[in-house]
């Protein structure tokens, strides 16, 4: 049986380095987010980490021909189609028993093109284990309702302040800056930290294909956290090439949207990023714990 570990979360949480560190690791690849790869791979034709636009990536060109064909632009368009009436509400409404039946079914398509994809991509690479870090809850559910699959939901959290200081800055998706990745106010930052989290943890709690990881946690041990991952996901045999403490060889990798963190690999040495402290004015500070309390300490966050 195919394995999935699918990310799930908040933007801004560390994602793509945790994707691109279990990436590393013998017979695991990470695909990046698998969410946005209708649009940004198939349709738009983006970078590839490899440095190659998507339909010229010797990874994603045959994995795409093998699961949809030549017709890049079809599976776009057929993604859109699929995807429409899905996302979170969707999600909500069909945990819900008066409505839950109505909601069944709209998700069936979108699994029939997840399947064709996560399918030709074990079967190219002969990997072990997929890493997809789409944070899309819907996404998630659609991914972990897939037949012939063991998927894993991993919830990926960060300090709420962080997140809504990362959030500000602007951000080239990837060389040229004609794109750039999506920036919010604290507000939206926060609230929308509130809505995922508590979405996504209502969901799968008490799934035993669910692991919440901290990212504080991660940067401060990812030797530990990468371990406990992998032992989740029934790969405890498998030895990830850390070099030394918080330092790890990334390989290269072929993410399919993401942070622009993901075009780099070789050694790496892994550390928090807490800019946030001092750059983030106080005023900002008290707004987000503001409106993130007491959700931030559900959650192992103080101060």
């Amino acid at each position: 049986m195919i394995r999935v570990i699918v990310i799930a979360g908040w933007g801004r949480s560390g994602s793509t380095i945790l994707a691109n560190v279990l990436g590393s690791a013998p017979g695991v690849v990470t695909l990046g987010e698998i969410n946005n790869i209708w649009d940004r791979g198939f349709g738009s034709d983006l970078l590839c980490s490899c440095g190659e636009p998507f339909s010229a990536c010797q990874m994603w060109r045959p994995i795409a021909e093998r699961a949809f064909g030549a017709d890049r632009t079809a599976v776009a368009e057929r993604a859109r189609e699929t995807s429409a009436r899905l996302g979170n509400t969707w999600l909500i409404r069909r945990r819900l028993p008066f409505l839950g039946k109505r909601q069944a079914n709209h998700g069936d398509d979108y699994a029939a093109m997840l399947t064709a994809l996560y399918q030709a991509a074990a079967d190219h690479t002969g990997s072990r284990l997929l890493v997809d870090a789409s944070k899309s809850p819907w996404h998630a559910a659609v991914a972990a309702s897939l037949q012939g699959f063991d998927v894993s939901v991993l919830h990926l959290i960060r300090d709420p302040r962080g997140v809504a200081f990362s959030l500000r800055k602007k951000v080239d998706y990837q060389a040229g800056g004609q794109i750039t990745m999506d920036r919010h106010g604290a507000t939206a930052s926060s609230l929308a930290w509130v809505y995922r989290n508590r979405l996504v943890e209502s969901v799968w709690k008490n799934d035993l294909a669910y692991l919440q990881v901290r990212y504080e946690d991660f940067v401060a041990d990812p030797e530990d956290q990468v371990a406990r991952i992998l032992d989740h996901t029934g790969l405890a045999d498998v030895a990830v090439p850390f070099a030394g403490p918080n330092e790890i060889k990334i390989s290269p990798s072929h993410n399919i949207s993401g942070n622009p963190v993901r075009f780099q690999n070789g050694l790496t040495t892994l550390r928090a990023d807490d800019k946030w402290r001092d750059a983030l004015p106080q005023s900002t500070q008290k707004l987000v714990r503001l409106i993130t309390w007491p959700h931030m300490r559900h959650f192992g966050y103080r101060g």
